[in-house]
C-alpha cells in the first residue's frame, strides 16, 4: 500500500503537465465537434435600417405600417450547425441580422404578409460565417404587417377602472372623475385600434370593454381627501396589442366623499341643452333626446347656507353638447357624452368652491351618450 502511494504522488511536476495537456486535448477535441445548436434572438422593429444589436433580428417597417407578428419583443429561435468552438464565436459578437421588406399592398388593404421567409434571407451582420453556418432552407416564418391607425379620444369616467376602497364611511365619486389633459391620441396597428373602438363604446355605455384603456386606478384605503394627481397609463391588455398614447401619462383627480350627502335627482328641460364647440369636418345636429334623471351631491353643504334642492341645480347648472369631440372619420349616430357646467355665481372664490364640491351626472351611465347625426347638402 506505502508502495501504491509513493507512485502516485512521486514526481507531481510532470504529472501536472500531463493532466493539463490532457484538459486542452479534451477541450480542443470538444470544440471541433460539429453539431445542431439552437440560439434565441430579439426581434426589434425600427423606421429605418440601423446596426442591429446583438442577439437581435431587426425588422425594418416602413412609414404607416406595423410589425405585429412576431411582435417586436418577442424572441426567434433559430438552430446553426457547426463545430462548437466556431458556433460559440460566431453566438458572442454581432450575431444579429436585418430584413427590409418591400411592402406592396393596395391603398385599401390594411394588412399585410410575407410567408415562407428563410433565415438566409436575413441580412446578416456577419454575412459569410452565418451562411457556413445556417442549415438548409431554414424556414424563419412570416412577417404580418398592418396600416397604423390612430384617433382622438375624449376622456370620460367610465373609461377607468377604480380599484380600492377609501377609509371606512367615505366612497370615491367615479363620476366625478377629471383628467388632465381630458383628451388622448391613441395610435396602433388597424385591427387592435378597430377592436379598441369598439371597446370604447362598450364602456361608454356602461358594459364591460374588451380591452380596457387605462390600468385601473388604485385607491389607498385610509383615504378621506380628493385624491389629485394620479397617474393614468395604457393597460397592460392595450400594449401588449401595440398601442401607443400621446401624452405617455394623464393626470387625474377623483372625489372622494361620506358616504350620505346632500343629493338632488331631476330631470332636465330639453329646451336648456346648450350646443357649444365646431366640429373637426361637416355640420352636426342632434338626432333625439328624451332627458332622463340626472342626480347633483354637494360634499361641503356649508357652501349653500340658503340650501341645496332642486330650484338651485336649475338655475345653476348647465348641460352642454360640445361638438369638438366628434371626430373627422365619425359615421351617423356618434355617440357625444354631455358636459355640465356652473352658471349664475358672480363670486369667483366661491364658484371655485363650488366646482371642487359639486359631482353631478346621470342616474344610468348610458344616459350620458347622445347620438348624433351629419348633416348632409341634400338635408337643406
Amino acid at each position: 500500500m506505502s508502495n501504491l502511494f509513493s507512485r502516485l504522488f512521486s514526481d507531481p511536476g510532470r504529472k501536472l503537465v500531463a493532466l493539463g495537456l490532457a484538459g486542452l486535448l479534451w477541450w480542443q477535441v470538444q470544440g471541433a465537434i460539429s453539431g445542431p445548436k439552437e440560439h434565441i434572438f430579439t426581434v426589434i422593429s425600427a423606421p429605418v435600417t440601423t446596426t442591429p444589436l446583438d442577439n437581435t433580428l431587426q425588422v425594418v417597417v416602413p412609414k404607416g405600417w406595423v410589425l405585429v407578428e412576431p411582435a417586436p419583443g418577442s424572441q426567434k429561435v433559430i438552430t446553426f450547425f457547426g463545430p462548437r468552438a466556431t458556433l460559440d464565436a460566431f453566438f458572442a459578437n454581432q450575431c444579429a441580422a436585418t430584413i427590409k421588406p418591400l411592402i406592396e399592398a393596395a391603398e385599401d388593404e390594411t394588412t399585410w404578409t410575407l410567408d415562407n421567409i428563410r433565415a438566409q434571407d436575413l441580412d446578416w451582420i456577419r454575412s459569410e460565417d452565418a451562411d457556413s453556418l445556417l442549415l438548409n432552407n431554414q424556414g424563419f416564418g412570416r412577417l404580418r404587417f398592418e396600416r397604423l391607425s390612430s384617433f382622438p379620444i375624449a376622456l370620460e369616467p367610465q373609461l377607468v377602472r377604480i380599484s380600492g376602497a377609501p377609509a371606512e364611511g367615505y366612497k370615491t365619486d367615479a363620476a366625478g372623475l377629471t383628467f388632465e389633459p381630458n383628451q388622448v391620441s391613441v395610435q396602433g396597428p388597424h385591427g387592435a385600434m378597430e377592436a379598441l373602438s369598439q371597446s370604447l363604446i362598450a364602456a361608454r355605455a356602461g358594459g364591460e370593454p374588451s380591452i380596457p384603456l387605462f390600468e385601473p386606478l388604485l385607491v389607498p384605503s385610509q383615504s378621506r381627501d380628493d385624491l389629485r394627481g394620479l397617474t393614468l397609463s395604457l393597460s397592460l391588455e392595450s400594449l401588449s396589442l401595440g398601442l401607443q398614447m400621446n401624452p405617455k401619462t394623464i393626470r387625474a383627480s377623483l372625489p372622494v366623499t361620506l358616504q350620505d350627502l346632500p343629493r338632488v335627482e331631476w330631470v332636465p328641460d330639453s329646451e336648456d341643452l346648450t350646443i357649444t364647440g365646431t366640429p373637426e369636418e361637416g355640420i352636426w345636429r342632434l338626432s333625439a333626446w328624451t332627458p332622463t334623471p340626472w342626480v347633483a351631491e354637494l360634499r361641503n353643504p356649508d357652501l349653500l347656507p340658503g340650501g341645496f334642492d332642486e330650484a338651485w341645480v336649475r338655475n345653476h347648472v348647465m348641460l352642454f353638447l360640445n361638438l369638438k369631440g366628434i371626430p373627422a372619420n365619425a359615421a351617423d349616430g356618434f355617440l357625444l357624452p354631455l358636459s355640465w357646467a356652473m352658471t349664475g355665481i358672480e363670486d369667483t372664490k366661491k364658484m371655485h368652491l363650488l366646482l371642487g364640491s359639486l359631482t353631478v351626472g346621470p342616474r344610468q351611465n348610458e344616459d350620458r351618450l347622445v347620438p348624433m347625426d351629419r348633416v348632409r347638402p341634400e338635408d337643406g
